[in-house]
C-alpha cells in the first residue's frame, strides 16, 4: 500500500449517471464504491500491457518454467515435475504457445485486482458527456484524506487497498516477461504499470486509480463520510435533483451541493451552490 496524503488531489470525483439499477443511489445513500475488473473498461489497452518474450529459449525461460511447475505441482514427486518440466519446456517458444501464454497471462492478470476510477476534475466537458448519460447524471466529490483514512482501517482487516494517480504515454512500457517474473522487485513494479500507464490520448481524464487487491468485481463500504459534495448535471431530471437533495439532508455530515450550468461566455461548466 503506497499511501501519503499529500499526493493526492483534496477531492477525488466519480462521474456516474442515474442508472436503472440505482447504484449511483446507492454509493450516495451507503457509500458503497464498486470495484470493476479492467476487462469492462472502454480501452483495449488498459491493464493489458504485452510482455515481451525475449529469452524463452535460454537459461531465464528454464529457470521460469522449472518455478512454475515446482509451484503448481507441488503434490507430485520430483521425478514427475521434471518430467512435466521437459516437456513443457518443448513446447515453449512456438509462435502458438507464445500466443496462448500471453492471453493466458493477461486473463491472470485481470483477476488480481479491481478498479474504481476517479478524476481530480468535476468541470471536464467530455466526461460529462461520457460517464453521465450527456450531463444527465452526477459527479460525486470524495473527501480524499477520510478515503485513505479507511484504507488503514481496512488494512487492520488484511483488505489492501492503494490509490494511484495515472500516468499518460505514447508508448507502452517494455516489460520482458521472463525478468519481471524472476524478480519479485520487478513484477511489483511493472503490475503497478499495468494499472497506472495509459496512452496520452485519455489524458484529459486526470484519473486517479482506487485499487482493491485480489477481488474484482466487487462492492465494498466506505461509509457516506467519505462524500464531500456533489455536482448534479445541467441536463440532470428535477426528480433525481429531489431525491439528491433529500439524501444530503440526512447527511450526519456537511456535503456541498452544486448545480452544472452552462456558461454564456465560454465553451464551459460553471458551478452554482443550491
Amino acid at each position: 500500500m503506497l499511501i501519503e496524503t499529500d499526493n493526492y488531489p483534496k477531492v477525488l470525483y466519480k462521474y456516474k449517471s442515474f442508472d436503472k439499477n440505482n447504484y449511483t443511489y446507492d454509493m450516495l445513500e451507503n457509500g458503497n464504491l464498486y470495484f470493476a475488473s479492467a476487462k469492462s473498461f472502454n480501452d483495449p489497452f488498459d491493464s493489458a500491457l504485452p510482455y515481451n518474450f525475449e529469452g524463452i529459449n535460454s537459461k531465464k525461460g528454464e529457470i521460469w518454467v522449472k518455478k512454475l511447475i515446482n509451484k503448481e505441482f507441488s503434490n507430485l514427486g520430483e521425478d514427475k515435475r521434471i518430467k512435466i518440466s521437459e516437456g513443457t519446456q518443448k513446447r515453449i517458444g512456438t509462435p502458438e504457445h507464445i500466443k496462448k501464454m500471453k492471453k493466458d497471462i493477461i486473463e491472470k492478470q485481470y483477476d488480481k485486482f479491481g478498479i474504481h476510477s476517479l478524476s481530480a476534475n468535476n468541470k471536464n466537458i467530455l466526461m460529462w458527456s461520457h460517464y453521465t448519460n450527456n450531463h444527465k447524471g452526477l459527479c460525486i466529490g470524495i473527501n480524499t484524506n477520510k478515503l485513505i483514512d479507511k484504507f488503514l482501517e481496512k488494512a487492520n482487516k488484511g483488505i489492501l487497498l492503494d490509490l494511484l494517480k495515472v500516468e499518460y504515454k505514447n508508448k507502452m512500457p517494455d516489460i520482458n516477461f521472463f525478468d519481471s517474473m524472476l524478480d519479485k522487485k520487478s513484477e511489483t513494479k511493472d503490475l503497478y504499470d499495468l494499472i497506472s500507464i495509459k496512452s496520452k490520448d485519455w489524458s484529459y481524464e486526470n484519473e486517479y486509480r482506487l485499487v482493491l487487491w485480489d477481488k474484482v468485481n466487487f462492492k465494498m463500504n466506505f461509509g457516506t463520510e467519505i462524500i464531500s459534495e456533489i455536482v448534479l448535471g445541467c441536463k440532470a431530471d428535477k426528480s433525481d435533483v429531489n431525491k439528491t437533495k433529500n439524501i444530503c439532508d440526512n447527511y450526519n455530515h456537511e456535503v456541498k451541493l452544486y448545480k452544472a450550468i452552462k456558461s454564456n461566455k465560454n465553451f464551459e461548466i460553471v458551478l452554482e451552490e443550491i
